[in-house]
């Protein structure tokens, strides 16, 4: 999917060339044997110059339109008039004729796609900036449902160890609460699985951040970082397929990415603490304690946007930018062909390249997003889970 630009110079450019529709034959009793021109435009070429010295990002932007392939169709064209053969004749036409180089884009929906992982992007590289996700606010505001959880499972692991050390499956499956009908509706098999994932791994993730962190901070012999670097990348591909037209056959094929990279200095090393343990945000613990607020999280990750809010407490902006890359193949063919019949098919390609660097002047502010895949297997595994529990 690689887009070639025909110059490389700085400034505005476009590129044509002339192109030739060939037909020979018969046509009303006359024979014909044509060579038709046109001009076409086969490329274009923007760039910036690139700003020179200082230090930091600095803006940029790179476009390019390049024609790729543009085999032509042949088509046998039959025209009949009172029973009679009029019109025949071979017909080979550049597929560049039919298609303006220059002026093809892609359905609507790419764009609102580019802007969504442009935001991903954003709240993503704010998050980082806190270097964990540690939530003891979460933690301490859940601590009755986990402190019952562990004591629960606790009791009922070693009852079970200790009844299979004698033998007595029976005793095994009751200190579990197991009985071969659960097994079977998978209503207990649910329920431990949304456990796992709501209940004991986030709350290993936690520990292991927060022993982290606390030995950052309390050994005197570590110097404490003055200075956070984030650099967070999305990438996203879509086929968009075919399409049968009337005429042709066309599809797009699009690759985007987007970057955003922070810089910040920390001028408050007690307020970064606090927020990476998930303190200074009311708005975040309430949603986290919100009763199925995950479930939305699984399509828009409102969870994501409201830890950001308080992501930059104690740090000071140093740089940053956010870089954009959007890359088009298109593609196409004959399809359909009256009066007569298809020889060539042909094939046409055009590959477009976008790429645009903004220099950020603070940090800026979280962007909601959609999920790409809502229905990867995990999601859909707890989703099948939640099920069962109100089955």
């Amino acid at each position: 999917m690689g887009v070639t630009a025909f110059t490389n110079r700085v400034g505005t450019f476009s590129h044509q060339h002339t192109v030739y529709h060939l037909s020979k034959g018969i046509r009303y009793g006359v024979p014909i044997n044509n060579r038709d021109p046109y001009v076409i435009s086969d490329g274009f070429s923007k760039k910036h110059e690139a700003v020179q010295g200082g230090r930091g990002p600095k803006p940029y932007f790179r476009e390019i339109v390049s024609l790729i392939t543009d085999d032509p169709y042949i088509v046998r064209r039959q025209v009949w008039f009172n029973e009679q053969l009029v019109v025949d004749t071979v017909e080979q036409t550049p597929m560049s004729v039919d298609f303006p180089v220059l002026y093809l884009s892609p359905p609507d929906v790419w764009a609102e796609d580019l802007d969504n992982i442009r935001s991903k992007s954003i709240t993503e590289a704010r998050n980082k900036l806190r270097k964990g996700q540690v939530q003891v606010g979460n933690n301490l505001g859940e601590a009755n449902q986990v402190v019952r959880m562990i004591t629960e499972n606790t009791k009922r692991v070693i009852g079970a160890y200790n009844s299979l050390k004698r033998g007595n499956y029976a005793l095994a499956l009751k200190h579990l609460e197991l009985s071969p009908k659960m097994i079977l509706s998978g209503h207990t098999l649910s329920k431990k699985w949304l456990e796992l994932q709501y209940g004991w791994l986030p709350l290993i993730s936690d520990i292991h951040d927060g022993t982290k962190l606390l030995c950052d901070y309390v050994d005197p012999g570590k110097p404490a970082k003055m200075e956070v670097k984030v650099v967070k990348n999305q990438k996203l591909e879509r086929d968009f397929g075919f399409v049968q037209g009337q005429r042709f056959e066309t599809r797009w094929k699009c690759v985007g990415t987007a970057k955003c990279g922070l810089v910040a200095k920390v001028t408050c090393p007690a307020l970064v603490g606090a927020d990476m343990f998930g303190l200074l945000n009311p708005l975040s613990i309430a949603w986290e304690l919100t009763p199925f607020s995950f479930i939305l999280d699984w399509f828009i990750p409102v969870g994501n946007v409201l830890d950001s809010l308080s992501a930059t407490a104690g740090l000071e902006f140093g740089s940053g930018y956010i870089t954009v890359t959007d890359q088009q193949n298109f593609s196409a063919s004959l399809a359909s062909f009256s009066p007569g019949s298809i020889l060539d098919r042909g094939h046409f390609a055009v590959g477009n390249y976008t790429m645009r660097r903004q220099v950020l002047p603070d940090f800026p502010l979280p962007e909601l997003y959609a999920k790409e895949n809502p229905f990867s297997k995990p999601h859909v595994k707890n989703a099948i889970a939640l099920i069962r529990q109100r089955i």
